[in-house]
């Protein structure tokens, strides 16, 4: 028997794998649901992520395009 998600934890598991880009696991953790239940939630709702990209670390790609400080310089 699967778990039904409810309409206020789905809102809150699609914020937390979009916009704070939060795991599955961290997820089913943080709402004491099953990982796999939050998986096959997000699959049948057609979220994902693009393959390859690692999530673990938010960074600026661009902060070394412009070296204008000395910070950047070392």
């Amino acid at each position: 028997m699967y778990t039904k998600i409810n309409a206020e934890n789905s809102k809150i598991i699609e914020e937390m794998y979009c916009t704070k880009m939060y795991s599955a696991k961290r997820i089913g953790f943080e709402l004491n649901l099953n990982e796999k239940t939050v998986l096959r939630y997000l699959k049948n709702k057609g979220l994902t992520r693009p393959v390859g990209k690692n999530y673990k670390y938010m960074c600026n790609e661009h902060f070394f395009s412009n070296i204008d400080s000395e910070e950047k310089a070392y």
